[in-house]
This record gives C-alpha cells, sequence and structure tokens, in this order.
C-alpha cells in the first residue's frame, strides 16, 4: 500500500520531467552562458567598428535648413542705415560635403585595427563556447556519476539490510551471539547515512548542472547517461612537441592574443598619424531668401518697398551660391597630445604582447599536463578493474564462510566496505577518463564535446 502511494506521488513528476542528453545540456549551456553572450556582444560592436573605419574613406553630407520671423525696429540700409520698423522672413539652406585626402595614414591603420579587433572578438566567442561545453560536460558527468554512487549505495544498503534480517533469525536460534547483530546493524545505520549523502550529492550537484545551463534548478529532469568512452587515444597523442605545436595553431584564445597584438600594432600607427598634416577636400551649396511683409522709414513712415518682391521658395531656388576648397591643416605644437596617443598605443601594445607570450607558454603547459592526467586516468581506469575484481572476490569468498560459519561478521563488513570503495573507485575511473579526454581536446584547441581524431 505505501510502495502504490509512493508511485502515484512520484507519478506526476516523472512524467513531465524534462529529459536532457549530454548534447542537449552542452547546447543549452553554450546558447544561454553569460560569458557567452557578452563575447557575442562584443563580437557585434566590433563589426560595427569596422563598419565605421572603413566608412573614413568616404566623404561625409551634412544638411541644414533655417526660417527666421523678425518684427519690430530694425536696421536695414541700401546705401546707408535706416531706423526702419519691418517684419520680414527668412528661408534658407545649406548643403556640404569633405573627404580627408591625407591624414598620416590614420584611416587606413584604423581599418587594419578594426579587423583585427574583430578577428580577435570572434576568436574569444569560440574559445568562450569551448569554455562553456567543457564545463558543463563536466558538471553533466558528475550529476551522472553522483547517480551511479547511489545506485552502488543502494545496492549496499539493500545487502546490509537482508544481512541483518539473517542475523535476527541467527541470534533467535542461538547459532549467531547478539553481538554480530549489533555490529550489523550498525553498519545498516551507517550505509543508510551513506545512501542519504549520496543521494544529497546529486540533488546539490543537479542543481549546479540547472544553474549553468539557464534552467529553473528546481525543474525535475531526467539525465540521459551517455556511454562510456574508455578507448586509449592514438599514437599521435604521444609526440607532445607535435601536439603543442597543433595547439599554438588551433588554440582560439591564442590566436586571439595574436589578432589583439596586431591591433595594438596598427594603434601606434593611427596614433603616431598626429605628427603629420592633414589634407582635405569639400564643397558646399546654400541660398538664403528674404520676403518682407512692410517695411516703413521710422518717424516718416515712407515704405521702403519700392519694387515687387519674389516669394521664398522662388529665391532659395534661384539664388544658389557654391564653394569648393582645399585645406590643408597642421598642428605644429597640439600640446603633446599626439606623443600622449603614441605612448597610451605603445603602452598598451607592450601589455598585448606581454599577454601572447605568457598565453603561449600557457597552451604548452596545458597541454602537457592535459595529457599527464590522461594517462593517469588511464593507469587508474585499469587499477580500478584489477582492484574491483580482487574485491569481488573476496566478498564472494568472505560471504560464503560467513554464511556457513566459518568467519565472523567483522571479516564480512570489511570486506563489503572494500567491495563498495572499489565499485566507487571504478565508477570514478571512467567518467574521469572521459572527463580528461575531453580536456585534452579542450587543451588542443578542439570542441571539448566532439571525440578526438
Amino acid at each position: 500500500m505505501r510502495l502504490a502511494l509512493l508511485g502515484a506521488c512520484l507519478w506526476p513528476a516523472m512524467a513531465f520531467a524534462q529529459t536532457l542528453t549530454l548534447d542537449s545540456a552542452v547546447a543549452l549551456g553554450v546558447s544561454g552562458a553569460t560569458p557567452v553572450l557578452r563575447a557575442h556582444d562584443i563580437s557585434r560592436l566590433s563589426g560595427t567598428l569596422v563598419l565605421e573605419r572603413y566608412a573614413q574613406f568616404l566623404p561625409d553630407l551634412r544638411a541644414g535648413a533655417i526660417f527666421d520671423n523678425y518684427s519690430g525696429n530694425v536696421l536695414l540700409s541700401q546705401r546707408d542705415i535706416h531706423a526702419t520698423d519691418a517684419r520680414f522672413r527668412e528661408l534658407g539652406y545649406h548643403v556640404s560635403s569633405s573627404i580627408n585626402l591625407f591624414n598620416g595614414f590614420a584611416d587606413v591603420a584604423g581599418v587594419k585595427a578594426a579587423l583585427a579587433t574583430r578577428n580577435a572578438a570572434d576568436l574569444t566567442l569560440t574559445r568562450a563556447r569551448q569554455t562553456i561545453a567543457l564545463d558543463v560536460t563536466q558538471a553533466y558527468l558528475g550529476v551522472t556519476l553522483d547517480q551511479q554512487l547511489v545506485s552502488i549505495a543502494r545496492q549496499n544498503l539493500s545487502a546490509s539490510q537482508l544481512r541483518v534480517e539473517q542475523l535476527q533469525e541467527l541470534v533467535r536460534v542461538g547459532k549467531r551471539p547478539p553481538a554480530d547483530l549489533y555490529r550489523q546493524q550498525a553498519q545498516a545505520a551507517a550505509d543508510q547515512s551513506a545512501l542519504e549523502d549520496a543521494t544529497n550529492r546529486v540533488q546539490s550537484d543537479q542543481v549546479g548542472l540547472l544553474e549553468r545551463i539557464r534552467l529553473d534548478p528546481q525543474l525535475p529532469v531526467q539525465l540521459v547517461e551517455p556511454p562510456a568512452d574508455t578507448d586509449a587515444l592514438g599514437q599521435r597523442y604521444s609526440d607532445i612537441n607535435g601536439l603543442v605545436r597543433d595547439a599554438t595553431i588551433r588554440r582560439a584564445d591564442l590566436l586571439a592574443a595574436d589578432a589583439n597584438l596586431t591591433a595594438n600594432r596598427a594603434d601606434i600607427t593611427r596614433a603616431e598619424s598626429g605628427y603629420l598634416p592633414e589634407l582635405n577636400a569639400g564643397a558646399s551649396v546654400f541660398s538664403l531668401g528674404r520676403f518682407f511683409d512692410y517695411a516703413t522709414t521710422t518717424g516718416t513712415g515712407a515704405t521702403l518697398l519700392t519694387s515687387p518682391q519674389t516669394p521664398l521658395v522662388d529665391q532659395i531656388g534661384h539664388n544658389l551660391t557654391g564653394e569648393v576648397w582645399l585645406g590643408l591643416n597642421w598642428y605644429v605644437f597640439d600640446q603633446f597630445r599626439t606623443r600622449l596617443s603614441v605612448e597610451q598605443a605603445r603602452v598598451s601594445y607592450d601589455a598585448a604582447r606581454y599577454a601572447d607570450e605568457d598565453l603561449r607558454l600557457s597552451v604548452a603547459g596545458d597541454v602537457v599536463r592535459a595529457l599527464a592526467d590522461y594517462r593517469t586516468a588511464l593507469n587508474q581506469l585499469t587499477a580500478s578493474r584489477a582492484g574491483l575484481d580482487a574485491a569481488q572476490q573476496a566478498y564472494d569468498l568472505v560471504n560464503g564462510r560467513f554464511q556457513v560459519g566459518f568467519a565472523t561478521i567483522v571479516d564480512v563488513t570489511t570486506v563489503q566496505t572494500a567491495l563498495v570503495q572499489a565499485q566507487s573507485l571504478r565508477a570514478q575511473a571512467i567518467v574521469n577518463v572521459e572527463l580528461r579526454k575531453r580536456a585534452v581536446g579542450y587543451a588542443l584547441g578542439l570542441n571539448p564535446t566532439t571525440p578526438l581524431p
């Protein structure tokens, strides 16, 4: 009856639980992770920067219009100035365009810097996606490992509880001393506590996984355990020098650092252009019209409007004035602003160079460490297989002897604990090998979710 009620309560949660695979979890994590979103925004901004730098080679275009309405006593003049009571309107417009012919190669350097910056942003986005993919993979496999450890703990508790029931009967008929029953009951209680700890660890790690992939931590999920990938890597992964060279060529973060170095080098050229003159050319067209409602000389009242007026629209449509100009500008002394810009650009270049050199060394270290961790994990996998076989044989032997009265309860609990530990180490070794293989791919600059070539 209790089991039926428990199943009825759990069935709705299981029915609406979201099923996650490793690939779907990684896809969710990569698409919604904050570092990826920030890198994507920077990449988009760098694309707009490239557009702006290319546009510097094009002429600009400016247009404006004016409308004024004057009324009152103003000073108007033909041959001499007259105080005039007048009301008139003015309407005009102007259109101008200019283009830079030479500015010390600043525009060319600006385009080079912008292109390199965009390339660095795209590569940074790629590396951010790889980093999130590896992080989600580790979290996902960690939860599946926790679930395996729960299964092991549950089996161990079932064996302990079954032995408690057996000892109760044996103590009742006088074949075993009560002390054996008490020891086994204590062991079963300890196994129950271990199961609770393992179950809580599953829930805690699952919440961490859901946070990484930006899902509601309270969402019921069902994780599909991926097939174990414990095959050894090929012979090519024993050539560390060759792998370091490949990583140096492939790693997106190192390529991004190289691109940043190129951008900062171009920024120095762009800053140094301030020492050279600028040559600009331009053209403009403008027109201004005026229409009087009335205009009389103050004091006499004589009108000044002695001839017909042309409408405003006709005036600005026919009275055009144009000009073409060529200008040379050279700051002989700019209060050391150019010198400051150059020094700032050089400092930024040095910082980018230091970061590039440090990262180049770090890439080699990442590859060496990843391969060493993988070999260690592979050796642990082999050792865990041997340890599990030996622990299982020891348990079967001692448990059989216990059943016929030739082994003590202490012997049984000892070998049972050793078996549980061996099973746990075996599960951890399998998951660790898979994680270390993915870490090798990440160190080489490959997508950690795809099998290594």
